[in-house]
């Protein structure tokens, strides 16, 4: 059976059911799941929530539309069900057949690690920092969009995330009740709806008519479509919660997504903002560094944004506000990535090469790390393999023809790390005092391939590490702002719900 009779079969299965009734279970699926670990959630045999998603999205566009309906019931659910999964290992398996594990694992992880991992309440530190107090030139054309600035844009996720996070069980709520309880205008609620929500009814035209990955099989690795609008509109001035995380997701991507969509005027003025961020956050951990400008007076040629030298190492930070695109997750092949990342990871990777290669007669150590810092994950499996696979033909090509200067940069110290893991990485620091033990630990994980991490993050303890200052600032400052609007009974209540995520 080919892509098109696997997607007929499952569309028709659909078709046949109810809608609403349908939609309203796996919604409440989805919900439950935010109580559960994933490790609870396998052991429990429960629904897989980006399965439950992939549903979702037929069932929204599809369900209900034949004249002779059914009702939903557990029977027709665990077939669809079993028929979206089984789909989903018929993709996966075609993952496999190129001959490298990395796109499989690249496109796995990018799909399933939003509901494994905890939630990370530092998202909100970066994103006060990035919007709430960045450009205002960014700001303006967000209002002139939107009809609402940005700062009231955040607010109004804060608030809801909030309400979400200390009312678990409660999936629907009155937007308008709870938003101008808190002094909100109505017509900035009005608004705020707009831009996070859509009825039923309008998610069956945009989800068909937007979707920017039209192959079947290859949908079903998308991570979620909801996230550009995380709330379900319902009738009576309601909206429904598909899940925490996906609010979280929205948080973090919606806003920078929007960045990538202006001049390049605007981009550009994010980009700085985002590698101050880095530079804030590097300065946490305690680390002595110097910054490009620095780097600009001591050498010519090419440099990293920041330099840092710890007991008889140099380990090279370059910022790139890049993430990997919805339709390039699902089908991660080595010709889609590196036509991708030619002006961003792989320019960084030469910045890092010519870099060492001047260090190395000076006072700087002869041990040479990189660490990419990208905005959103951008996780294309382990330092070395990752290498191999994506970029390792191209780049020997141009250091071949003389185009770029090679340098003493070690293909298995180079990492690509989110902005989430950057943070952690920094925290680690603060605790440990070094970023070597952590580095140093990778490398050798890596070198073998049944301890071999596909990620830096996947390195790092899991104990809870103390966030460094400033990402404990910027969070203070804006659940300080938005708890202020709650009234005096309840602030220290919902203060102490939030804490346990930040101690």
């Amino acid at each position: 059976m080919n892509s098109s009779d696997r997607f007929k079969e499952i569309r028709n299965m659909v078709c046949g059911v109810e809608r609403d009734g349908f939609v309203n279970k796996i919604v409440y699926m989805l919900r439950m799941s935010d109580s559960f670990t994933f490790e609870r959630i396998v052991a429990s045999r429960m629904p897989l929530p980006w399965v439950l998603c992939s549903i979702l999205k037929l069932v929204m566009i599809y369900g209900g539309t034949n004249n002779k309906l059914r009702m939903i019931d557990d029977n027709i659910f665990a077939c669809v069900y079993n028929k979206v999964l089984d789909n989903s290992a018929v993709y996966q398996g075609e993952l496999m057949k190129v001959g490298s594990i990395n796109p499989f694992m690249c496109a796995i992880n990018c799909q399933q690690v939003l509901y494994q991992r905890e939630i990370n309440l530092e998202v909100f530190a970066r994103i006060n920092y990035l919007f709430f107090n960045g450009s205002k030139n960014v700001g303006v054309c967000f209002e002139e969009m939107n009809g609402l600035s940005v700062g009231k844009y955040i607010d109004m996720m804060f608030m809801v995330y909030l309400h979400v996070h200390c009312c678990p069980k409660e999936i629907e709520f009155d937007y308008g009740k709870m938003l101008v309880r808190f002094g909100m205008k109505e017509n900035d609620v009005k608004e705020f709806i707009n831009i996070s929500s859509r009825s039923v009814s309008r998610l069956r035209l945009e989800l068909k008519k937007d979707s920017k990955i039209k192959n079947f099989d290859y949908s079903l690795g998308e991570q979620s479509p909801f996230y550009n609008y995380p709330l379900l509109r319902l009738n009576g001035g309601y909206c429904a919660v598909y899940s925490k995380k996906i609010i979280e997701r929205s948080i973090e991507i919606y806003l920078y997504e929007y960045v990538k969509t202006l001049n390049s005027k605007l981009t550009q003025e994010f980009d700085s903002r985002f590698e101050s961020y880095v530079g804030k956050i590097l300065e946490g951990s305690g680390a002595s560094y110097f910054d490009e400008k620095q780097l600009g007076r001591m050498y010519r040629g090419k440099k990293t944004d920041f330099l840092v030298e710890e007991d008889g190492c140099s380990i090279m930070i370059e910022v790139k506000s890049v993430r990997l695109k919805d339709q390039i997750r699902v089908s991660p092949t080595r010709e889609r990535v590196l036509k991708e990342f030619k002006t961003s990871i792989v320019d960084a990777i030469f910045q890092g090469h010519e870099l060492s290669n001047v260090l190395q007669d000076g006072k700087f150590g002869k041990k040479f790390y990189l660490l990419i810092v990208t905005y959103d994950d951008v996780e294309l499996g382990a330092a070395g393999t990752m290498y191999d696979y994506y970029f390792e033909e191209y780049i020997n090509e141009c250091f071949e023809s003389g185009k770029n200067i090679r340098g003493c940069l070690e293909k298995n110290r180079i990492f690509i790390i989110s902005s989430r893991c950057f943070e952690r990485v920094c925290a680690y620091r603060k605790k440990y005092g070094s970023f070597l033990s952590l580095l140093d630990d990778a490398v050798l994980s890596n070198e073998k391939t049944e301890t071999r991490k596909f990620s830096l993050s996947m390195s790092l303890p899991k104990e809870k590490i103390p966030w460094v200052k400033f990402a404990h600032e910027q969070f203070d400052e804006a659940f300080e702002r938005i708890l202020a609007l709650f009234p005096e009974s309840e602030v220290a209540a919902n203060r102490e719900r939030l804490k346990q995520g930040t101690d």
